[in-house]
């Protein structure tokens, strides 16, 4: 009489449950959670950009709103730097308008304020209380010169300052993040485990 005996278990059904696990976590946790912390950068990025007290208009003669950097500081899946086990999220301000004919702000002077640039030209508020850059009373109802033209070529028809002034930064974003790392963590720990709570497999 044999003492022992052979035992054979099929775990194939197992697994599927499992892999079904995984892919429900993937999609109804982990994204879920990463936009509630992106969420919360938003929203403090967005209380922290600065203001202005009055429209500027800018040397191609757009005109900026007090308002629009605010407005135009958004959250974006970023579907090439995501994987199933990691979801990612872009925290910006829209630059130019994209798409639906320029429904969305736009405030392409964005990395202006956030990290600070160099000013040329002198400024003159009109009585329309905007900001505009003076231009020299000999160029005025010329063309423009394009945005991308050279410093010697503004200069000619903006009124250039005696010297250059650095415009000190005045970041929004960097300093949200630093402020909001740890309710961030928490936003997506506490909608993670909603999620998964609710979670209904199907294998």
């Amino acid at each position: 009489m044999s003492s022992s005996f052979d035992l054979s278990c099929d775990t194939s059904s197992v697994q599927e449950s499992l892999r079904a696990v995984v892919r429900g976590v993937n999609e109804h946790c982990i994204r879920p959670a990463a936009q509630a912390a992106a969420q919360v950068f938003v929203d403090e990025a967005r209380a922290r950009a600065p203001v202005a007290d009055a429209p500027t208009v800018t040397r191609d003669g757009k005109v900026i709103q007090p308002g629009l950097l605010r407005d135009s500081i958004y959250q974006a899946y970023a579907t090439h730097e995501s994987s199933p086990t990691q979801a990612v999220y872009h925290i910006s301000w829209r630059g130019t308008r994209r798409g639906g004919g320029g429904a969305l702000a736009s405030a392409p002077h964005g990395h202006l304020l956030e990290f600070g640039h160099w000013r040329y030209f002198a400024l003159v508020r009109g009585k329309d209380g905007r900001w505009r850059t003076m231009i020299h009373p000999s160029k005025i109802g010329t063309p423009r010169p394009d945005r991308r033209a050279s410093l010697a070529v503004k200069s000619q028809y903006y009124v250039a300052l005696p010297t250059p002034k650095w415009v000190a930064p005045r970041p929004f974003l960097a300093p949200a993040y630093e402020a909001k790392k740890a309710a961030a963590k928490q936003a997506a720990e506490q909608v993670f485990a909603r999620e998964f709570a609710n979670l209904k497999v199907t294998a």
